[in-house]
């Protein structure tokens, strides 16, 4: 049900406990930044990597930081379940865990862990509902976006103090002399899902075909939608895709575009954005949150309406017939990232508010959610709960077929 791959330490710090999806993303990217710099050898690093029974695209390859925990979503057994489960791996050691998603927030609310301070992470609006329904068990409140953050402070008034705004870092790739190319490449960045826009790729191009403007596509990433888009794109000699195995692989694919596309319907602060904008590409991005005019001013790129892919293609065709814009535009973006999203310096405002939440356990009273079957309970076997599941079902079946009778 889960193992541990565990490293033995030679001192005790305090820990660092990490709970994240198996999954490749924009998150797993945010914590492998974090870990990337000297702060996190203050604590005992935990990674606690959640597999559920999705189709989304597993991670390549885990962090490689600290002892490393694994535990897979059973679903038959129900949240209650995964959740003891999962809160078995928490230790009730002194330290921090950073939490995301709904499975670790029941599994701290079911099952406390006094010594830990939780610090919930809201990458974007979806992740509001969450620290509202958990928020009992939340010490402190991070998020990245200014529109989401603005959003938590109005949602928890009583909470402004613990709610903070950060910026996160990247790590910033050599910058090196950009060559426009003859014909423009675009460059597409995230996982193959509906809700990133992908299928928005084609309009788009559609558009610029009928326009007479022929650009090249680059596609990079892995995602629950795989299928379907490659056999979308087979005949189309100008979409090429890759699913890249490291960063530095799909950073030197990113080098080679002109523009970034991101017509994604739901993001935070999209990695890919930071990243693509510090190689000197102009993004072009729907308006997924108020809070991405923060990063992409006028003078950077554009923020068009969800959905607008005639939108698109005249900002495309605008920086295909204007390359010294395009040029300027992308010199801009490349400073702008260098200038505000320097790892080390976003690093230490994070490790700043964790290392201040060691020891300073808040005194809480938290509610504990309701449980709506009690089959889900943890205290009855999982097996007699499958069993009286099918029985509830047959005996359902049978009222219906007599009912109609």
């Amino acid at each position: 049900f889960f193992f541990v791959n565990f490293q033995l330490k030679a001192h005790m710090n305090p820990e660092l406990t990490i709970i994240l999806q198996n999954k490749l993303g924009g998150v797993a990217t945010f914590y492998k930044n974090l870990l990337a710099t000297d702060h996190k050898d203050k604590f005992d690093i935990n990674l606690i990597y959640v597999t559920d029974q999705s189709t989304d695209a597993r991670l390549k390859r885990p962090l490689g930081v600290g002892t490393e925990f694994h535990l897979k979503i059973n679903a038959e057994a129900g949240k209650w379940r995964n959740a003891r489960q999962l809160s078995r791996l928490i230790s009730s050691k002194q330290g921090v865990v950073l939490v995301n998603h709904p499975i670790e927030l029941l599994a701290l609310t079911l099952y406390p862990k006094p010594n830990k301070t939780v610090i919930f992470l809201c990458h974007d609006i979806e992740y509001l509902q969450w620290g509202i329904e958990y928020q009992s068990v939340i010490d402190q409140f991070i998020a990245h976006n200014s529109h989401v953050f603005d959003q938590l402070r109005l949602l928890l008034p009583n909470r402004k103090r613990r709610i903070h705004l950060l910026r996160f870092g990247i790590p910033l790739p050599l910058r090196q002399k950009k060559i426009v190319n003859e014909k423009l490449k675009i460059i597409f960045l995230a996982r193959l899902h509906k809700r990133k826009g992908v299928y928005d790729l084609l309009h788009v191009d559609e558009h610029l075909q009928e326009s007479g403007v022929h650009v090249d596509w680059s596609v990079l990433g892995d995602g629950p939608e795989r299928e379907q888009f490659l056999s979308t794109i087979r005949d189309k000699g100008n979409f090429h895709w890759q699913s890249p195995t490291t960063t530095q692989e799909c950073l030197q694919e990113c080098r080679k575009g002109d523009v970034f596309l991101l017509p994604s319907r739901l993001d935070g602060t999209p990695l890919a954005l930071l990243e693509t904008m510090s190689l000197g590409l102009v993004p072009i991005v729907y308006e997924f949150c108020p809070g991405i005019h923060t990063i992409i001013s006028e003078d950077l790129g554009y923020v068009i309406p969800v959905g607008n892919t005639k939108k698109a293609a005249d900002c495309i065709m605008r920086l295909n017939s204007n390359r010294s814009e395009l040029s300027l535009m992308g010199d801009k973006a490349s400073s702008h990232i260098a200038s505000n999203f320097k790892l080390e310096e976003r690093n230490d405002a994070y490790f700043s508010i964790i290392e201040k939440q060691i020891g300073a356990n808040q005194k809480k009273i938290i509610q504990r959610p309701t449980l709506t079957n009690r089959l889900d309970h943890p205290s009855i076997p999982l097996t007699l709960a499958i069993v009286l599941r099918k029985i509830k079902k047959a005996l359902i079946r049978l009222r219906k077929k007599l009912q109609q009778q």
